[in-house]
């Protein structure tokens, strides 16, 4: 009966030495299994792969001429740098402006609270989860077969995996406001996306 008291009152697992025991063996054991059969595996692969390991030993020599060549900085064809390197940051700018427009409407949809239909939360979430999960250069390359060389594969590409990232985010600020706040705009006559505007996104700002 004591060691129930005991047992109740401390919930600790000590080991024998009277220390807190930090790992549970049960749930470690598997994660240390994989750990090993992956070691092994990736060995194996090492083994057969076909390596020319005596030629990659003599090239270690060459590691410290070949970083410091890639640190050096050669500024004399900075005017042909100059033009591309704008257009990379006036294409990062529009897609991100794009991007967060793009996902402060489909947040709407997204936000339990305020969506106008409620079977459009999962769906939208299970869309986003995927476009997420792909890289946004996949989503630039494809978009290159489809619109061409140029700047607008690369805006859109990126536009289509940020606004993701932008309506999950912006979705989970709604879904923080109070009903309280929702249900005065209610009585206002505010409904659907009219939800929205100043008062809303005044509120999702700063909860507090």
């Amino acid at each position: 009966m004591s060691n129930i008291a005991q047992t109740q009152s401390d919930p600790l697992v000590k080991n024998k030495n009277g220390k807190i025991r930090v790992g549970n063996p049960k749930y470690s054991r598997p994660f240390n299994l994989f750990l090993l059969l992956f070691s092994a595996l990736s060995i194996a692969l090492l083994a057969f792969m076909p390596f020319n390991w005596l030629q990659i030993l003599q090239r270690l020599g060459n590691l410290g001429d070949s970083i410091s060549h890639l640190l050096t900085i050669d500024l004399s064809e900075i005017d042909l740098v100059l033009p591309y390197f704008f257009e990379t940051m006036c294409v990062t700018l529009l897609a991100t402006v794009y991007s967060a427009v793009l996902g402060l409407g489909l947040a709407v949809f997204m936000a339990k609270n305020i969506t106008p239909h409620k079977s459009l939360p999962p769906l939208l979430t299970a869309v986003f989860t995927f476009i997420r999960a792909v890289p946004s250069f996949v989503w630039v390359l494809l978009l290159l077969v489809c619109l061409g060389f140029g700047t607008a594969p690369a805006i859109f590409g990126i536009c289509i995996h940020s606004s993701s990232f932008f309506a999950r985010s912006i979705s989970h600020a709604f879904e923080e406001v109070e009903q309280g706040t929702l249900d005065a705009l209610a009585a206002t006559g505010a409904n659907g996306g009219f939800l929205l505007p100043t008062p809303l996104r005044r509120r999702a700002k700063s909860p507090a």
